[in-house]
């Protein structure tokens, strides 16, 4: 378990040059699990934005400490999107939530319009 908590995760592995990129704006869907303060630790510089179905998904003080924003969306009920500003993130983490959600395929399309060009 120690080795766990002192390497990287695998997922920021193909991210890892964007992520260094200073004030990078990312959208975690699904961040639970304490993936905020797990990626600020090894990108601080990066703008963190989550949104998951819950707010005690495994996440705490320190997560939402590390976050810009939070949102509480339910994305098995609803795949409105609207509180998130279009063309406004560089990057869109989206891992292990797909395969939970009924719509994953319209929920993809409204992710797309939150990515800037180039993103």
């Amino acid at each position: 378990m120690l080795i766990k908590w002192l390497t990287k995760p695998v997922k920021f592995d193909q991210l890892d040059t964007w992520l260094k990129t200073p004030s990078i704006r990312v959208l975690d869907v699904g961040c639970g699990n304490h993936s905020p303060s797990t990626l600020k630790k090894y990108y601080p510089a990066c703008r963190y934005y989550g949104i998951d179905q819950s707010r005690f998904y495994n996440l705490d003080a320190n997560d939402f400490k590390a976050m810009e924003e939070f949102h509480e969306v339910d994305l098995g009920k609803t795949t409105n999107l609207d509180m998130l500003q279009d063309d406004f993130f560089d990057c869109i983490i989206l891992s292990h939530v797909i395969e939970h959600v009924e719509k994953g395929d319209e929920i993809v399309f409204m992710l797309i319009k939150k990515l800037r060009k180039g993103g």
